[in-house]
């Protein structure tokens, strides 16, 4: 039987499988992220090369191509400084565009996409979603199941939907909205949901479903679009704490001229040896 010990590392409960691009030669990846994730409760898997700027590509769990994990992203960041792969800081590359990191004292830092704002960003068909629009399109009010609620369009390299909730309690609705909003036929290629409450401008907590995956302990560029919405609309500023169940992670949100940054922990769990055929 052929097996090959893999990666696992989490950043903030979200678990990654990191692998070596060319381990998977001769095997399809996606049949491999489906399996993989399952026997090892991962909720996505990266594949890597270590090219002179290093970059990666994203599988979810289902198998399906996510443009960017952020807290993917640190833990190989992480991995490959450990293993001595990549330097202290420098860049590395995405499916959403190049990254800027380094180390920090909450683990690791990375700059994010620019936030884009709207129906477009986010590949929506305005007609298949009946709301009001405010301003240019970035926040909607709809009503779903007999609920008003707001919803904040925002790419952050991959598309999301972020919700605000007047109190804590309502994060728990994510398991209910969070699979109607993503394969809602507004979002042809689907949508991370993210249920948000303002504590104060500077603290928020979040609950996420994450396409392609489901309720994740933690989504950092969700979190990231959480910011970055509601500091458009006035809501919170632009530096903030999100609190997650897996934990905090800090982002900056640069604006439209500036650098959007994420810092927050990546942790070695136990690898996994598992089966490539």
């Amino acid at each position: 039987m052929n097996q090959l010990t893999v990666h696992r590392m989490h950043g903030l409960g979200n678990t990654v499988l990191l692998v070596d691009v060319r381990d998977l030669v001769g095997h399809d990846p996606q049949e491999l992220a489906q399996r993989w994730c399952a026997e090892a409760a991962a909720d996505c898997m990266l594949l890597h090369e270590r090219t002179d700027v290093p970059r990666h590509s994203i599988l979810n769990a289902d198998g399906t191509p996510a443009e960017l994990c952020g807290n993917g992203l640190r833990c190989l960041i992480r991995l490959g400084i450990d293993e001595g792969w990549y330097r202290p800081a420098g860049r590395i590359e995405s499916p959403a565009g190049s990254h800027e990191y380094s180390l920090c004292e909450e683990g690791v830092r990375t700059s994010m996409p620019t936030p884009q704002f709207g129906f477009e960003s986010v590949g929506a068909v305005p007609s298949r979603l009946p709301c009001e629009v405010a301003g240019d399109g970035a926040c909607l009010s709809i009503e779903l199941e007999g609920h008003r609620m707001d919803l904040h369009l925002v790419s952050t390299g991959n598309p999301h939907a972020v919700i605000p909730c007047s109190d804590v309690e309502s994060l728990d609705a994510i398991d209910f909205i969070g699979p109607v909003l993503e394969t809602h036929p507004a979002f042809e290629c689907g949508i991370n949901v993210h249920l948000v409450h303002v504590g104060s401008p500077g603290e928020l907590a979040l609950r996420s479903w994450e396409r392609g995956v489901g309720p994740t302990q933690a989504c950092a560029t969700g979190a990231t679009a959480a910011v970055a919405g509601l500091a458009r609309a006035g809501l919170v500023d632009s530096r903030a704490t999100v609190s997650m169940p897996g934990g905090v992670l800090c982002v900056e949100d640069g604006g439209p001229d500036g650098t959007t940054w994420n810092s927050g922990p990546a942790d070695h769990l136990e690898p996994a040896s598992l089966r490539l055929d």
